[in-house]
């Protein structure tokens, strides 16, 4: 994303809509001095504000995002992209739950049965209770601490593979800029 780009995109926009920075600050929540940031190309609008700002420009947020007004077909390709990769998301997710789950259940099993094996606490020639509630115990605290690992793993491997798919978004959608721009010329 283009910083500049975004601000003077900004600008025009506010412009053609007759509002001074104030006027537009107003409307969205901030001060002049963010709308000035913004426009001067030193600051991007907070993430959680992009949506207003583009809803009271009377833009879509990839428009707001690429600095630029998109085509019908842009427009459409990008939000079939947007949209797979929300379904992926989706998907992975809910395998990633899934496989918790089944964890850390295993896990709560292991630490039960442990629990009861203590609680009867008596002892037999042949088996040692004792000794089998301590594994019991433990091997569900291992199952669940690995249960915790895996989804720490798993985040930060979805964050990655979200930050390419967005890096490969931003290039394309780059890219197709720059053909627009040439073409414009």
């Amino acid at each position: 994303m283009n910083q500049e780009q975004i601000g003077k995109f900004i600008a025009e926009l506010r412009k053609e809509k007759n509002m001074t920075q104030q006027e537009l600050a107003d409307k969205i929540g901030v001060t002049d001095r963010a709308i000035s940031n913004w426009e001067n190309g030193r600051r991007l609008p907070d993430l959680s504000l992009i949506k207003v700002v583009a809803s009271e420009l009377d833009i879509s947020v990839a428009e707001l995002l690429n600095g630029r007004k998109l085509n019908k077909e842009e427009l459409e390709e990008l939000k079939i992209t947007i949209d797979n990769l929300l379904e992926y998301n989706t998907i992975e997710e809910i395998k990633r739950i899934k496989k918790s789950n089944s964890a850390f259940t295993l896990s709560f099993v292991f630490i039960v049965l442990a629990i009861i094996a203590n609680e009867l606490n008596f002892t037999s020639n042949i088996f040692n209770l004792d000794v089998a509630s301590s594994y019991l115990l433990g091997s569900g605290v291992g199952i669940g601490l690995i249960a915790l690992m895996n989804n720490y793993l798993d985040l930060c491997k979805q964050k990655n593979n979200l930050n390419k798919s967005n890096d490969n978004l931003v290039l394309r959608l780059k890219k197709r800029a720059n053909s627009y721009d040439n073409k414009s010329r």
